[in-house]
């Protein structure tokens, strides 16, 4: 998307000083959004952040399901001394 057509981002602050940062250039990107470099006024930090464009699905993690190694497990004694066994223990019966 060109620079025209999308409002001008927030300036983000500096990693640096914490000075509002201020837009140095604005150029399309590869990816189809905008590569905005951003440059502070008091350290001169440069940052480049992209804005638009399709989401980057690779930092997606999707949610894990009952029963996946990971998750926990719900007993159903609640409130009593029982210890939780770990799934696939053998459970053996009081002689």
């Amino acid at each position: 998307m060109p620079a025209e057509t999308l409002a001008a981002p927030k300036p983000p602050r500096c990693a640096m000083c914490r000075a509002r940062m201020t837009l140095l250039r604005s150029e399309p990107d590869a990816g189809g959004g905008d590569k905005c470099t951003f440059t502070c006024p008091k350290c001169e930090f440069v940052k480049t952040k992209i804005v638009g464009g399709p989401p980057d699905l690779s930092r997606y993690r999707p949610p894990r399901k009952a029963g996946q190694p990971g998750t926990r497990q719900a007993t159903s004694r609640i409130g009593t001394n029982a210890v939780a066994e770990p799934p696939g223990a053998v459970r053996r019966r009081p002689r």
